[in-house]
């Protein structure tokens, strides 16, 4: 059998589908140059589904995977009582479900003593409060899936990596595998529809299975042969060799293409041995932090043209920050209506997790920035949207920035300030932050003219602090009305968003028409800089633009809107 080029070109034309330009995102006057969409030679398989952060093998942790852009989504497959298929690593139900607790007389519940109906009735959720993630108990009654379940939340979202456990256990488990993917239209004719592997350690059950579906890419787990005569053999069905990482190195990875298979490694991550691996050239990574090596592998890329965030949750897009510890990390908030929280999101708009911010209340968050200090690495989240002018006071909520990708759990606010303006309550929806003067900076929004406030990092958290009210921004256009329009009116060169560049040489005002890019000369404040004539940035005719951050240390930067999903769009430098 012919080794198959079709497990990356599969992977190419799915991503190609799922992470494409939307169709709604229309672009504007700019050149919009195309989002890199396939994966630069290593695909990234989310192991057991997203199994860092979610029970293993649960449909909840598969539908994780495939949200985190992982390429492929690793499972295991074994076989019921009465022939049906469930998704399963263990050969017993007893470290992952409650089959002890519900059935005490049926030890050592081996898999094969139970009917599909009896496994898909078991907790498969709640085990992982106790020893997966000690204290998540947010998966308490996941139930344990069937094959058919897997295979329509994977469909044109991600490929498959089947593993068949233990077929020694389970005579006729190939047929039945066989036989269920073509019933749920993965092989049709016997040709693969959807990103399609089948892998297993047993290398003679891998032979049976590719003998029904002799154009389905086949993996075999395992060490390399040693022998020519077993290369020979195993070339007549099988395309991958798939060791443990520990096992490979440069040579291995070189033979194992020399003789025309590819390789995909378990299980990684340390996204140093990432690297490693990566740079060997390895094919696939089998990974239980899918987003973590998306990452690592991706950390090259910049944001390019238009593109959409990829967590569902995101639909009231009000705020951006670039992290300054993770490079290639972004964070998002929506405005009023949502829960005091953050989305993660990397270069390509794929979905990083999320985290509650505590103590904090979402009454009209609007805007958010990041900051390095000596102190530490920290994210701001502005409370001050006021659309009716009448707060007494708003809210800057200020936390460290987590370490680690995906975003879980909490941020703890570190300090909360709350602001009062000298001249009477003001809607804003830009903020930024100048960590070289420690200063915040406010850019109003319904005025005629905005007006631009500061206020210190270092104010007294809590206590009121009277924020500085530096001066009018002049440098905008004019409304399309050809004339400046009432307090209190929103029109198209009202400013939605307000960035600050990591290097202090740029700002960057965000209008739900153009944006405006500035440049700052040496000596210059921000009040004299931001009355110049800005470079004038044409971006797509999105519905709701209201938030805009600076890519690296700029010139190039992010815009977004509010929408399902949220249309992104990136600059050129």
């Amino acid at each position: 059998m012919t080794p198959h080029p079709v497990v990356l070109s599969l992977a190419a034309g799915l991503l190609a589908g799922c992470l494409g330009q939307s169709p709604s995102a229309t672009p504007g006057p700019v050149d919009t140059p195309e989002t890199p969409l396939e994966p630069d030679g290593t695909l990234i398989i989310a192991h057991r589904g997203y199994s860092g952060i979610a029970p293993e093998n649960t449909d909840v942790a598969v539908d994780l995977g495939a949200a985190s852009g992982a390429e492929y989504v690793e499972i295991d497959v074994q076989m019921a009582s009465d022939g049906g298929l469930v998704v399963m690593h263990d050969t017993t139900l007893s470290r992952t479900t409650n089959a002890p607790l519900t059935y005490p007389a049926r030890a050592p519940w081996n898999v094969g003593d139970f009917t599909l109906d009896e496994m898909r009735g078991l907790d498969g959720g709640t085990w992982y409060g106790f020893s997966g993630d000690p204290g998540n108990f947010n998966y308490v009654g996941e139930p344990v899936p069937d094959l058919r379940t897997i295979l329509d939340t994977l469909r044109d979202r991600a490929g498959l990596l089947l593993e068949v456990k233990s077929p020694d256990l389970y005579p006729g488990i190939e047929a039945a595998i066989a036989a269920e993917l073509e019933s749920a239209g993965w092989v049709m004719n016997g040709q693969p529809m959807q990103p399609l592997i089948v892998q297993s350690f047993d290398w003679g059950s891998m032979a049976t299975y590719a003998a029904l579906h002799p154009d389905v890419p086949i993996g075999l787990l395992g060490n390399p042969p040693s022998e020519d005569a077993v290369w020979n053999d195993i070339s007549r069905y099988a395309d991958a060799i798939n060791p443990s990482h520990s096992n490979v190195d440069q040579a291995t990875v070189d033979e194992i293409h020399r003789r025309g298979f590819e390789v995909s490694v378990y299980t990684v991550n340390d996204t140093t041995r990432a690297a490693e691996l990566i740079a060997m050239g390895v094919d696939g990574i089998i990974t239980d932090q899918p987003a973590r090596l998306l990452l690592e592998r991706d950390r090259e890329l910049s944001p390019s043209g238009a593109f959409e965030l990829g967590n569902p949750e995101i639909t009231e897009l009000s705020g951006l920050a670039q992290s300054t510890r993770t490079p290639g990390v972004f964070w998002a908030l929506n405005d009023s209506g949502d829960a005091a929280r953050v989305f993660a999101f990397d270069r390509l708009g794929r979905s990083l997790g999320e985290a509650a911010v505590r103590p904090a209340f979402n009454l009209d968050w609007e805007d958010m920035a990041s900051y390095a200090t000596d102190d530490g690495h920290f994210l701001l989240m502005a409370d001050v949207g006021d659309n009716d002018a009448i707060r007494p006071f708003v809210n800057l909520y200020i936390a460290p920035e987590p370490e680690l990708m995906p975003a879980t759990g909490s941020l703890t606010v570190s300090t909360e300030l709350t602001v009062v303006y000298p001249d009477g309550a003001r809607d804003c929806e830009g903020v930024a932050v100048d960590p070289e003067e420690r200063a915040v900076y406010l850019l109003s929004k319904r005025d005629p003219l905005p007006r631009l406030y500061r206020v210190p990092l270092d104010a007294t958290p809590v206590l009121p602090t009277t924020a500085e009210y530096l001066g009018e921004i002049t440098s905008l256009p004019l409304p399309n009305t050809g004339q400046l329009e009432p307090a209190g009116s929103i029109t198209n060169v009202s400013p939605t968003g307000f960035s600050i560049s990591v290097d202090g040489r740029h700002a960057l005002i965000v209008t739900l028409e153009h944006s405006y890019r500035y440049t700052r000369q040496a000596g210059q404040t921000w009040l004299d800089a931001l009355n110049t004539t800005p470079e004038i940035v044409d971006v797509p005719d999105y519905a709701q633009i209201e938030s805009g951050e600076f890519i690296g240390s700029g010139p190039a930067f992010l815009i977004g809107s509010e929408g399902s999903p949220a249309p992104m769009f990136a600059t050129s430098p």
